[in-house]
């Protein structure tokens, strides 16, 4: 099944993948969920990084249980409201690839943390700097490098970092 565009180009397709089972394909580069928003009325866009409190979605990072980051273009989103619902609520990526806007320099490789300034966005610090505090807080792993002092989106990992030499540090 291919999903196509009024021009005939194919946005997705759901087909067979040579070993018995199905493949989804497209664009998309993560796997989301819609949240509910901390507050409706607050301004979150793709690539903010969110803070997860008590189950909802806000800029404000500081009390938040879990951080993370809104959705650049997910393949899978679940957990949808409606479309007559969706202001309300944020696709915020689980796990899979997103862009995620970061002030400052990066390496591939750095982490991505809250830039503390509860604005949506991040900093890159090198794993073997990461402190305790800033480990609880990671948003993903940088797979790519940016210069410069201004916010600019990295193409960045997110979910669960697993076998990082950080993690084993601290």
């Amino acid at each position: 099944i291919t999903f196509l565009l009024g021009n005939n180009t194919s946005v997705g397709s759901i087909e067979g993948n040579n070993t018995g089972g199905i493949q989804l394909g497209g664009p998309g580069n993560d796997y989301a969920e819609w949240l509910p928003r901390l507050d409706a009325r607050e301004t979150i866009v793709p690539g903010d990084i969110v803070g997860i409190v008590g189950g909802r979605v806000t800029r404000d990072t500081r009390e938040a249980s879990q951080v993370m980051v809104v959705s650049t273009g997910p393949i899978v989103s679940g957990n949808d409201p409606g479309e007559a619902a969706r202001g309300g609520f944020a696709q915020v990526a689980f796990i899979g690839q997103a862009l995620v806007k970061v002030r400052g320099p990066v390496q591939a490789g750095d982490f991505i943390v809250p830039s503390g300034l509860d604005d949506g966005t991040g900093m890159a610090i090198a794993p073997e700097s990461v402190s305790a505090e800033q480990l609880a807080q990671v948003v993903g792993e940088a797979w790519e490098a940016a210069t410069g002092a201004e916010v600019k989106n990295v193409r960045t990992a997110v979910g669960f970092i697993r076998n990082d030499v950080a993690l084993r540090r601290v």
